[in-house]
């Protein structure tokens, strides 16, 4: 969440200068840059995810040996 933060801050306050195709490499999301390039909330983008993350909780749930 603070990586997407950061680069949303950057990237609105330097547009110019701060090259957001640069991290999309380290974000692994395409969606997630265009969602920062649209100018999306941060705190939106990442509540997208909660669906796919509840269903990851809910698969590794079954793997857990403790």
């Amino acid at each position: 969440m603070l990586g997407i933060e950061l680069a949303s801050t950057l990237h609105q306050l330097y547009p110019e200068r701060f090259d957001l195709q640069a991290i999309t490499g380290m974000i692994e999301s395409r969606a997630v840059v265009n969602a920062i390039q649209c100018g999306e909330d941060p705190r939106a983008i990442a509540l997208s995810w909660s669906g796919a993350l509840y269903d990851f909780v809910q698969m590794r749930q079954r793997y857990l040996l403790y």
